[in-house]
């Protein structure tokens, strides 16, 4: 009897192993939720990507391409190591995800039945937000200087007859070839505001991003866009707040182009103002012309440097995000934090670093930064002719700047002071 039931079993598992063998893999059936998992949080219809893999149609035309992208480690885009700091908006995918591609591919991309609902994006499907307020500039803006970075600052129309509660800030290039990265500035004391219904009256004119003019004098910092990035984000009952009656300008760095280019960027504000705990967002700083350690900010031509940057931190505070930037010499990036009693705190490593992918990174759950503890940041350079992205052949001596062809050493830690609790509490995010 046992004898028998023995051979039921195994005759059971051949069966079924068999079965699973010979099972048919279809678009509707595994490969949609592979693609929307990587792939259509940026690739959808008027997205940020330059096609959409929506539907079946978008993915198996470029099945080949995508197969390509992803067993090259090109796509998705992702460069911080995840076994040194996990982040909740990482994106990585897995060798088995690659294997059923593969395989849908080689059996001829059967479509399948759609048995689910279509499934959308995760970018519009999770976007509650009360208010969205749209900011422009007034007049499309023409690069007429060939093949040198311009810096350019546009006046904004703002009309802001309320304080608004930022949740989301999205800047959109107008033109993706030319804007190399934008920053926005708001005056929220004296706002200095032109004579609109004058042409030319919304530019301030320079020649580099730090020239000064004394109409900035009040403007501060509120966000930017970096390559690779679609929006700044923070987390449910954290926000940014924009007073009443604050004025507006757009600095935009647009890259050397060959050819007359034109450009009309926006940015939008997403807030939710019905959240019962508001609390409000700074940052920790570390830059490479201020906060090195030993040196000056100098990259020697023929020669791959690591500079190190520090800065103690005054309170202690919960952080939820962090973002790094830099330029085309950057190989790679390790951040790390050190509390009075010696224990280090990992943030982020990033082993190859691509100027084309910038991203805010999202911690898993609040990092606790103990008061008196040290931000220990460091970037290597590579200034030879062995780097491909090197601006410079021959290799010249860089200075810290702005523009694309010197270079910049940046990490920005959001947090918010520290409350009671913040270990335990969750990170959520809207369009998570």
């Amino acid at each position: 009897m046992v004898r028998t039931g023995i051979i039921l079993f195994l005759l059971l598992l051949l069966n079924y192993s068999s079965s699973s063998q010979n099972e048919i893999i279809t678009y509707h059936g595994k490969i949609i939720a592979v693609i929307t998992k990587h792939c259509t949080t940026c690739h959808f219809e008027n997205g940020y990507s330059p096609f959409s893999l929506e539907t079946y149609t978008d993915v198996s035309k470029r099945a080949d391409f995508i197969l390509h992208v992803l067993q090259n480690k090109v796509m998705p885009p992702w460069t911080a190591d995840p076994d040194y700091k996990r982040f909740q908006n990482q994106n990585i995918i897995s060798s088995e995800e690659i294997t059923l591609i593969k395989e849908w591919i080689n059996n001829g991309k059967p479509e399948g039945e759609e048995s689910l609902p279509k499934q959308k994006n995760k970018l519009k499907l999770k976007i509650d937000f009360d208010t969205t307020w749209s900011f422009g500039m007034e007049r499309k803006y023409t690069d007429t200087d060939i093949n040198k970075d311009i810096f350019r600052r546009f006046y904004v129309r703002t009309n802001i007859n309320r304080d608004i509660y930022a949740s989301r800030f999205e800047f959109k290039p107008g033109n993706n070839s030319i804007v190399h990265h934008s920053e926005v500035f708001i005056d929220t004391t004296n706002p200095f505001l032109p004579d609109f219904s004058i042409i030319g009256s919304d530019i301030i004119k320079g020649d580099n991003y730090e020239e000064r003019n004394k109409e900035l004098d009040n403007f501060d910092y509120l966000t930017g866009w970096l390559p690779g990035e679609m929006y700044e984000e923070f987390p449910d009952g954290i926000c940014a707040r924009i007073p009443k009656g604050s004025a507006m300008y757009f600095l935009i760095h647009y890259a050397p182009t060959p050819v007359e280019e034109s450009d009309s960027s926006s940015f939008y504000i997403h807030e939710k103002i019905d959240a019962e705990e508001k609390r409000f967002y700074s940052t920790i700083d570390l830059h490479g012309h201020s906060d090195l350690v030993g040196k000056p900010f100098i990259i020697p031509p023929d020669t791959i440097i690591t500079l190190h940057s520090m800065k103690k931190v005054t309170e202690k505070v919960s952080a939820f995000s962090l973002l790094v930037h830099a330029h085309h010499l950057a190989k790679s990036v390790l951040a790390y934090i050190v509390t009075p009693i010696n224990d280090t705190i990992p943030l982020i490593k990033i082993p190859q670093w691509n100027f084309n992918w910038q991203f805010v990174y999202k911690f898993e759950e609040f990092v606790i930064i103990p008061k008196g503890s040290t931000v220990h940041f460091f970037t290597t350079y590579d200034n030879t002719v062995n780097n491909p992205e090197n601006p410079n052949i021959p290799p010249k001596q860089v200075r810290y700047s702005f523009n694309a062809d010197q270079e910049m050493m940046e990490l920005f830690i959001y947090n918010v002071p520290y409350l009671n609790g913040d270990e335990d509490r969750p990170l959520y995010y809207s369009s998570e």
